[in-house]
């Protein structure tokens, strides 16, 4: 699993336990569609997954962007095109 899908998971984690406490001042209807998603990420459809890798993405640009969390990058975290999330170098051919 990439660093993307981890931090996926773990917002997928968060969202199941704001929902949980939340549950009593919603609809009907919002928690019977939140129910079927209280389960595992790994049991979510690719369409729920790409609302929790949404935030994941939000999470890896606000990495990139602060320069101060990084004065290295190894290991470089690469997209599937080939740039670090972290300090944007291209990876070098294989």
């Amino acid at each position: 699993m990439n660093l993307r899908e981890k931090l996926a998971e773990l917002e997928h984690e968060q969202w199941m336990a704001w929902s949980k406490a939340v549950a009593n001042e919603v609809s009907f209807a919002r928690l019977e569609r939140w129910r079927k998603m209280w389960c595992p990420y790994s049991e979510l459809t690719e369409e729920q997954k790409d609302q929790d890798r949404k935030w994941a993405d939000k999470v890896l640009q606000a990495i990139k962007e602060d320069k101060t969390a990084y004065t290295t990058c190894p290991p470089h975290w690469y997209t599937e095109e080939g740039e670090c999330r972290i300090c944007g170098c291209q990876k070098e051919g294989d």
